[in-house]
């Protein structure tokens, strides 16, 4: 627990600070990321550029992603500074994702599962997260105004609402696939090397 707690407040560090002075990373940097691993250029990439952080040897890559975890990695992305107000009871100022939650929300980047509350340990879904993330590009004035058609996943309708239009922009802008051909899966939650992945396609597709 302590491990994480110190990974945890690792990732709060701000992207830019550090990003011009790359961490190296090796084969050996995390014994669960092998080079023939689907995520390991992804996970190498969010390592290099101290957007996230392992547990002493591993990096946990199938771990649930979640809610303070990704509006961390974004707050460290952004090189913002923290925010100011702090409407969660359960967000403990002194907590390694404080800074980082207080900002999403005076941006308009995240919002809570209630007016007081913001569920940090909550593991958050595959649309969940990509709404987070649309609202950050939205946030960053990328240039993201097309959307894809959907229609062709025959989970498409599963998307809530709320959740659309976000996710039609994210696979027109090509940072968010399916988990197949065919599906969205987007009530599954999201693992850490998923969105290590999509945070690189971020990077380097729009932010690039």
């Amino acid at each position: 627990e302590k491990e994480k707690e110190e990974k945890e407040k690792e990732e709060t560090k701000p992207f830019e600070e550090e990003k011009e002075n790359k961490k190296e990373f090796t084969d050996s940097t995390f014994k669960d990321v092998k080079k023939e691993s689907w995520y390991y250029d992804s996970v190498k990439y969010c390592f290099e550029n101290s957007l996230m952080e392992g547990t002493g040897d591993y990096f946990e890559p199938d771990t649930p992603m979640t809610r303070a975890m990704l509006v961390t990695i974004l707050f460290r992305l952004s090189g913002s500074d923290a925010g100011k107000v702090n409407p969660f009871s359960d967000v403990d100022a002194d907590s390694w994702y404080s800074d980082a939650v207080m900002w999403a929300s005076e941006n308009g980047i995240v919002k809570g599962i209630t007016e007081t509350k913001f569920a940090p340990d909550e593991k958050i879904t595959r649309e969940q997260a990509v709404t987070v993330i649309v609202r950050y590009l939205y946030y960053i004035k990328a240039d993201v105004n097309e959307k894809a058609d959907l229609s062709s996943y025959n989970d498409s309708e599963n998307i809530s609402p709320w959740a659309a239009d976000a996710f039609s922009v994210a696979v027109k802008a090509g940072i968010v696939t399916g988990t197949s051909e065919e599906t969205l899966s987007p009530d599954l939650s999201t693992t850490r090397a998923e969105i290590a992945t999509i945070v690189m396609r971020l990077c380097e597709n729009i932010l690039k």
